[in-house]
């Protein structure tokens, strides 16, 4: 409990009754920075017009909205990728859903896919890296309630640091670990650590 203890924060928790719908632009935009080019039709998804929800005092919506400074390094209709501010790695970035999604126990079966399009983000942003690890903090071990998968450019920091994503973990769930759990759930049920647990159990 020590180590759980010694990065654990409240969650900020974004009002629910303030949300606004917008529409994407159709045109996809690519922006990263030298160290992280990646090819850009491997980044780029489908022209779409999504209905984005985004909630008014979260964060992650207000950095998306460009409402809170961060260092942004990949952009399309879909997904941002922007710098960790307190970074845990050697490279430290956060890919999330331009939609405002609550944290990993709001996901279902359909949001599989979702998952391997964040991922696949990080990979290209993340290539000139030997070991990455990408992953989610599992409730409650998060601190802003809007999906964001960590795409980690390995070694870390320092081992407290690492502690912090460790592979089997109460508090950290691998994306691979995260898109096999949802793939095998019912079509009307949402993600939780016991159902993984039951899952790795072979209870469900």
């Amino acid at each position: 409990m020590a180590i759980m203890d010694w990065f654990w924060r409240p969650k900020t928790s974004p009002n629910t009754t303030m949300i606004s719908e917008i529409r994407a632009p159709s045109v996809s935009v690519t922006s990263a920075t030298p160290d992280m080019q990646a090819s850009e039709p491997s980044l780029r998804t489908e022209e779409v017009q999504p209905v984005i929800t985004r909630v008014a005092n979260c964060t992650f919506c207000n950095i998306i909205e460009r409402k809170i400074p961060a260092e942004i390094v990949f952009e399309n209709d879909e997904l941002m990728a922007f710098r960790d501010i307190s970074p845990s790695a050697q490279q430290h970035l956060l890919i999330v859903p331009k939609t405002h999604i609550g944290n990993i126990s709001h996901l279902g079966c359909k949001d599989a896919p979702l998952l391997e399009r964040m991922e696949h983000v990080g990979e290209q942003l993340l290539s000139r890296f030997e070991q990455k690890r990408f992953g989610f903090h599992s409730p409650p071990f998060y601190t802003v309630d809007h999906l964001h998968l960590h795409a980690l450019g390995l070694p870390f920091i320092n081992r407290f640091r690492a502690a912090k994503y460790m592979e089997g973990s109460r508090w950290f769930i691998t994306n691979e670990i995260m898109v096999e759990s949802l793939r095998k759930l019912g079509p009307n049920r949402t993600w939780t650590y016991q159902i993984l647990l039951k899952q790795q159990k072979g209870g469900v």
